[in-house]
């Protein structure tokens, strides 16, 4: 698969490069309905591996330019063929209910508020979303979940490579021919975490934060992926916490410190406490515990210091519950569509701001979604979450810590992973429920007072 993703990129970059680039936007489609039919008997994680790779190149110089827009519509197409060809049918369920539900918000709220290429936009992504749950909820074998994982930290080692080439050791090519954003501009953003030695890596993913969010899910399931021998995982770890300190994003620490805490918790609480199991996690549990030791200390030092990132979103946060009630009930109770938050900034109702992003998953959910919306958006989750496996759980839980930081729902790679976890979780909870239906009857109980055999017939 890496010899087809590496003649893809080239090829159609190169397309793009000449002004071919909805023919190199066809060279995607078509490589990825070639993997899709190739994988025969799992072509639902197939298409969930290429909706990842897509989405993980969407908004990089690599890709052409027409994938930016068309990227969430490739991934839909390439779970619907998955779908079809193994004959697969949704199984419906609450989960997949209030998905459909919250594309038909995004997508009804937009078309109201917004010109007709933002709303097709809306439609598109909303799918995605939709599509990433059905695709993910039809992977059932524990091997493919493996193969997910692992396609994740493949990703996520090329990223932290990428980023230590362009902050680390800032080689220009690296820079303009990869690193670059989609509009072929690269920023240098000051570290700040390391000082302005050094710039804050974006790799492939457009922007600093979307790439540490990545890293951070990456650095879990680094910790939690049973089938990573120990040597590998070290080296993953070093890897990608290398990676998130080259992003600068101090967040992303608290999140991998969440993801872990869960892990530990849900490894101990549902599996059975035990002396070997507590061994096992003393690790993860020690680096959630310094994780989060580290970012109390920092909200000390930025509340203390008036940190400019603390307060932005602060800022942002109580502005946003001002401008629904100041739109009315309607806007509060469903939101302003795909498009509202930067038709808030647009048309100033945010006030002045040197930064004109939100900056927190559950704020700028409000404004897209309204009240109703992200109550359906909980409720999805903490489904995931309650029916998800150890590492399942940790997933979801260190992409929903990310809400506090990070408009998760505004960057596509983001939220297909998130989404993909719950989907994930609900064929956890398929292959459990059909794994107890199948299972034999129990015998009957022994007399509790005689436990001598009974006699054999003449």
């Amino acid at each position: 698969m890496g010899v087809l993703v590496v003649g893809v990129l080239l090829v159609s970059a190169l397309l793009d490069h000449f002004g071919a680039g909805y023919a190199g936007a066809a060279l995607y489609a078509a490589a990825g309905a070639s993997w899709v039919v190739w994988c025969r008997g799992r072509r639902p994680a197939a298409a969930l591996q290429v909706g990842i790779l897509v989405l993980t190149v969407s908004e990089s110089v690599l890709a052409p330019a027409p994938i930016r827009t068309l990227a969430p519509l490739l991934v839909v197409g390439a779970i619907i063929l998955a779908m079809i060809l193994d004959r697969e049918l949704p199984v419906w369920n609450t989960t997949l209910a209030l998905m459909v539900a919250i594309w038909a918000l995004v997508s009804v709220t937009t078309v109201l508020n917004a010109d007709l290429v933002s709303s097709l936009k809306a439609v598109g992504v909303g799918a995605m979303w939709l599509a990433a749950a059905v695709g993910a909820q039809a992977v059932r074998s524990k091997v493919e979940w493996r193969e997910l994982w692992a396609t994740i930290m493949v990703l996520a080692s090329v990223a932290s490579a990428i980023a230590i080439l362009e902050s680390l050791l800032q080689v220009a090519v690296v820079r303009t021919l990869v690193a670059a954003d989609a509009t072929g501009e690269y920023v240098v953003r000051g570290n700040t975490i390391l000082g302005d030695w050094t710039n804050r890596a974006q790799a492939t993913f457009g922007h600093p934060i979307p790439l540490a969010v990545f890293l951070a899910v990456a650095l879990v399931l680094a910790f939690t992926v049973r089938s990573v021998v120990w040597p590998a995982r070290a080296a993953l770890v070093v890897t990608f916490g290398l990676g998130i300190l080259l992003t600068g994003s101090r967040s992303a620490f608290v999140a991998v410190g969440v993801g872990l805490l869960v892990f530990a918790v849900s490894r101990l609480v549902m599996g059975g406490s035990s002396d070997r199991r507590a061994r096992e996690l003393w690790i993860p549990i020690g680096v959630a515990g310094v994780a989060l030791l580290a970012a109390t200390a920092y909200f000390v030092r930025a509340a203390v210091t008036s940190d400019f990132s603390l307060l932005h979103r602060g800022s942002m946060v109580s502005a946003v519950w001002n401008v629904l009630v100041d739109q009315g009930t309607w806007h509060t109770l469903f939101g302003g569509g795909y498009t509202a938050v930067a038709d808030g900034f647009a048309s100033g109702a945010f006030g002045p701001t040197d930064a004109p992003v939100i900056d927190n998953g559950l704020a700028s959910s409000l404004m897209m979604l309204g009240v109703a919306g992200t109550a359906c958006l909980v409720i999805v989750l903490a489904i995931g979450v309650a029916r998800g496996t150890d590492s399942m759980r940790a997933v979801i839980l260190t992409i929903l810590a990310s809400f506090a930081f990070f408009d998760v729902l505004g960057w596509h790679a983001v939220s297909f992973m998130l989404f993909g976890a719950v989907g994930l979780a609900n064929a956890n909870a398929i292959v459990r429920r059909r794994g107890d239906e199948n299972q034999p009857s129990s015998p009957p109980a022994a007399d509790p007072i005689n436990f001598a055999p009974p006699p054999s017939s003449p």
